[in-house]
C-alpha cells in the first residue's frame, strides 16, 4: 500500500533541450527493504542497498511504482532550478541555488 504522504507530485516540465516530461509522482525518501523484500517507502526504512538494477526494478513494478528515470531527474532539478526560494539571492537566477546535503560539504540544511 502507498502511503502517499511520502510522495510529491512534480509538475508537467519542459526541459531546455524541448523534451516534454509528464507530470509524475515522486518518494521523498530512499526506498528500503520491509519485510519479505518489500519495497517500502518511509522516513525511517532502513535502506536497501544489497540489489542490483534488476531486482530494484522489480520490487518497485511490484508496489505498483518504477524507478525513477534521468529524465524525471532532470525535470526535478529544473523545476527547483525555476522557484526563486531556492535562490540565495531570492529571484530565479540570482546568486546560487540551494544545494542542501551535498557530498559532505555541508553538515546541514541551508
Amino acid at each position: 500500500m502507498t502511503n502517499d504522504q511520502h510522495f510529491l507530485d512534480v509538475p508537467r516540465i519542459m526541459l531546455l533541450d524541448g523534451t516534454d516530461v509528464p507530470a509524475f509522482r515522486v518518494a521523498k525518501y530512499l526506498c528500503g527493504c520491509g519485510g519479505h523484500g518489500v519495497a517500502i517507502v518511509m522516513p525511517v526504512a532502513p535502506l536497501w542497498t544489497l540489489l542490483n538494477y534488476f531486482e530494484a526494478a522489480s520490487a518497485c513494478r511490484a508496489r505498483g511504482h518504477a524507478l525513477i528515470s534521468a529524465r524525471q531527474c532532470l525535470a526535478i532539478a529544473h523545476d527547483i532550478c525555476l522557484q526563486s526560494v531556492n535562490w540565495s539571492g531570492g529571484a530565479i537566477g540570482m546568486g546560487k541555488v540551494f544545494l542542501g546535503l551535498h557530498k559532505g560539504s555541508i553538515v546541514t540544511p541551508q
